[in-house]
């Protein structure tokens, strides 16, 4: 589905174009992980008994919840430590927003693949899914109105239709420093959609899933379902996803939306449910905090407008009030929230930003905060002039209420937002330059030589692929999915059209690019089939090598190695769930395939010492194939992945005979030195998920993740110092670590073995939750705005001084 909004304000924005699905596959790579739930005794105060007698133990309170075993892989810190380099601040996918009701300036927001993080406008924002796996995607956040430290998260992809994508829903009562799995048995596979939290009584929750709506009395410990979905004749175009609004005077009251069901109530708290006289479509409800009975709703089905309906009676019948004829993409972006003073103020914001007093009789449409796809929109419950709206591009707030779209400004500034989606470093004479696409919003350029990186906008649109010459500091090219080939030979100053298509070109996101290693002029594109220039990409210069379509099946190819080595011998992988490899060892005269036995490939790497052996990764798979691919080994049991964790880039480094990179989509950073045979993970520094590209350019290893574009480094290079740090506890107060403020650091962070414990200003912090029968002991690094210290040497808890409970982390 493409779309062209020539009525922006500000044209130089580009702005959405592409498959209204995101790419499900991609978010397979980029976000899809599990939970690992074990069984346990009756004795167990984390248990709570299943259908059948089964036990299922939800997780401690612990800070971070792994979703992949890489506890057990051992920290390299020889390579360097990880900085960031930007960009920030410039996109980041706002799935969700929670507002709360003691501050109005205190908010949570869900990132798409960013993680959850806690923001007040004054201290530094806070990333509280800052474990290994807990920055995939958060879609869903509740506060609870008595205590802004109480909040619930729900995970899932909005976008994914993948069976092993486990959904979790997690509570914390310290402000998300600490977060217990609460996930409700039979959760489903896709996304948590909807979470409400009694105002009341915070153990009271509502959780509504893809195919089930479930309810807590007891803080989550243990469920009950109170309604089942069909999705039986359901597509994939987002028409699962139900919604759940409550009466915001009465917890018992509820309302269901749902494509097929409609509207469905309840007014005892679930335990039965009649229809009401209201649409049948995808739904997102408002209810009005000052006016109980008034309830409104903004739908949308396949083919149809967005409409907002109202209904005056507590959700019994429904009246339409509007039709948005402006520009709208379906269930991909839908908010609606109503002013907390007055029920006849709302703010409808999708792909556009729709805002009415009057009840929706008159609305003015526009384009807030630069970019459209506005996913949340929230008034805060205790100030209705101030409003917050979650886009593609971060979290903005107005505090005249919203009425103007021009009226918002950045809020979420210092949150590490932007996912880079593709990159590359062009080097020249000490200098290098990057350029970056953030996924759902532009390409930028930034000078990563100096110690501060500045990021400016460039040519592109969204998840594009972008590449650098590695032998022409000039050369860069940039093509996406649905969207024309550019050029630029002045490092990004400016761009040119070299497309080889006329008229809508068939792409999907980011089709790969390649430079040859050793030939400045050669340089191949892949989209339905491989594509060469010998003049650096010139317009006119192109020339299709094949595979014949007959061949391929006519898919799009997806992934491409050029053999370092011989650029006559060409790898490409098809459509995600193919396991088919198609090669040429004659640029194009013929071509073969081999099964891989890998299904949705994730990436392909040629040896540099052998143009017929390469390796293919996978979701929890790595496979060594030779001889072009007459034998793939298997080799899940000794060639990785490391602990099973998802690969979305391998690379060899051809300096290093037998190194291996890998860039997992949760876990970090991976080296191996023996072809495989063992692992480690690069340094401590880099945040743990959703790693999309990876590249070694001059001897450094530089990687995109959902956070920013992370060079590995080694030495100095304006980090802050040391911290010392000292350590005092004893079995009333737990363990403090503390240590002498680091002239320059913003931040410090503290790893209690390999799992963050604490990141803050703050130069101390308290430790309750102490694992048993363990010896603690602490690292310390320091942050600024050039990169983070190295860490400093352990100080270790006496074990008799620790305090135990259960055999679990106290609280």
């Amino acid at each position: 589905m493409n779309h062209t909004l020539a009525n922006l304000a500000h044209a130089s924005r580009k702005v959405r174009s592409g498959l209204i699905s995101c790419c499900a596959a991609l978010v397979l790579l980029l976000h899809g992980c599990h939970i690992e739930r074990e069984t346990s005794s009756d004795s167990n105060p984390h248990a709570e008994r299943e259908a059948g007698g089964k036990i299922r133990r939800t997780q401690p309170d612990v800070p971070g919840l792994p979703l992949s075993d890489i506890s057990g892989i051992p920290i390299d810190t020889t390579l360097g430590e990880w900085r960031p380099l930007g960009p920030h601040n410039f996109a980041g996918k706002v799935y969700d927003i929670a507002v709360s009701a003691q501050s109005p300036n205190t908010i949570y927001a869900c990132y798409g693949s960013g993680g959850v993080w806690r923001m007040d406008g004054s201290n530094p924002p806070a990333r509280l899914t800052q474990h290994e796996g807990l920055d995939r995607s958060w879609n869903q956040v509740a506060v609870w109105a008595g205590n802004d430290n109480t909040v619930v998260i729900g995970s899932g992809s909005l976008w994914s239709t993948v069976g092993d994508m486990t959904t979790s829903v997690l509570l914390s009562h310290d402000g998300g420093h600490t977060f217990r799995d609460i996930t409700p048995p039979n959760a489903g596979t896709n996304q948590i959609t909807a979470l409400e939290i009694d105002p009341a009584d915070w153990r009271r929750l509502y959780v509504v899933g893809d195919s089930n709506a479930f309810r807590s009395d007891d803080g989550g410990t243990t469920w009950r379902t109170i309604y089942t979905f069909d999705n039986s004749s359901i597509g994939d175009e987002g028409r699962r996803w139900p919604d759940l609004a409550v009466n915001p005077s009465n917890f018992n009251q509820i309302l269901l939306g749902h494509a097929i069901a409609g509207i469905v109530k309840s007014d005892n708290g679930g335990a039965q449910w009649h229809p009401v006289n209201g649409p049948r479509a995808v739904p997102q409800f408002s209810w009005s905090r000052s006016h109980p009975n008034i309830v409104w709703l903004e739908t949308w089905d396949v083919g149809a407008d967005h409409e907002v309906w109202k209904s005056v009676d507590y959700g019994e019948n429904w009246t339409r009030h509007a039709v948005l004829t402006e520009f709208t993409q379906g269930r991909y972006d839908m908010s609606i929230a109503v002013n907390p003073a007055n029920p006849d103020t709302l703010i409808v914001a999708n792909a556009g930003y729709s805002y009415s007093t009057d009840g929706m009789a008159n609305h003015t449409h526009d384009y807030c905060c630069d970019h459209v796809d506005h996913s949340s929109v929230a008034f805060a419950p205790g100030n209705a002039a101030r409003v917050y709206v979650g886009s593609d591009q971060g979290v903005f707030v107005s505090t005249t209420g919203g009425v103007r779209a021009d009226s918002y400004t950045r809020y979420d500034v210092g949150v590490l937002t932007s996912h880079v989606f593709s990159f590359d470093i062009s080097s020249s004479a000490g200098q290098r330059i990057a350029i970056a696409n953030t996924g759902d919003y532009l390409n930028f350029i930034g000078d990563v030589s100096a110690a501060l990186s500045n990021w400016r906008e460039a040519e592109g649109y969204e998840y594009m692929a972008v590449a650098a010459s590695p032998l022409d500091p000039q050369l860069m090219l940039t093509v996406g999915g649905g969207m024309r080939l550019s050029r630029s030979t002045d490092r990004g100053q400016s761009w040119i059209d070299v497309d080889f298509r006329s008229g809508d070109v068939s792409r999907e996101y980011g089709p790969p690019i390649a430079f040859d290693s050793s030939n400045a002029n050669l340089v191949f594109m892949a989209d339905k089939q491989v594509w060469r220039s010998a003049q650096k990409g010139a317009a006119g210069s192109w020339t299709s090598l094949g595979p014949p379509a007959a061949t391929t099946g006519n898919v799009n190819l997806r992934r491409m190695a050029v053999a370092p080595g011989d650029n006559r011998v060409i790898y490409v992988s098809g459509d995600f769930g193919s396991t088919r490899i198609f090669f040429t060892r004659n640029s194009g005269t013929s071509w073969n395939s081999f099964d891989s036995g890998v299904p949705y490939i994730s990436d392909i790497a040629a040896d540099p010492a052998d143009p017929s052996k390469l390796l293919v990764s996978g979701p929890f798979d790595l496979r060594y194939c030779a001889n072009y691919g007459a034998t793939c080994t298997n080799n899940r049991a000794n060639l990785g992945p490391p602990a099973d964790v998802r690969l979305n880039r391998v690379i060899y480094d051809a300096t290093s005979p037998g190194r291996i990179y890998g860039l997992g989509s949760e876990g970090g950073a991976f080296v191996s030195r023996n072809s495989g045979q063992s692992w480690q993970r690069i340094g401590a520094m880099l945040p743990g998920s959703s790693g999309s590209e990876m590249r070694l350019r001059d001897g450094r290893l530089y990687v995109g993740n959902s956070q920013a574009v992370w060079e590995l480094r080694s030495g100095s290079y304006g980090q802050p110092a040391v911290p010392a740090p000292s350590a005092a506890g004893n079995a009333a107060s737990g363990f403090t670590v503390s240590w002498t403020p680091v002239s320059g650091a913003t931040n410090y962070f503290a790893f209690r073995g390999d799992r963050q414990v604490y990141r803050g200003s703050a130069t101390r912090f308290r430790d309750t939750r102490l694992p048993q029968g363990a010896q603690p002991c602490y690292q310390v690094g320091a942050e600024n705005t050039l990169g983070i210290s190295t860490f400093s040497a352990a100080v270790c808890a006496n074990p008799s001084d620790t305090i135990f409970s259960n055999g679990y982390d106290t609280f």
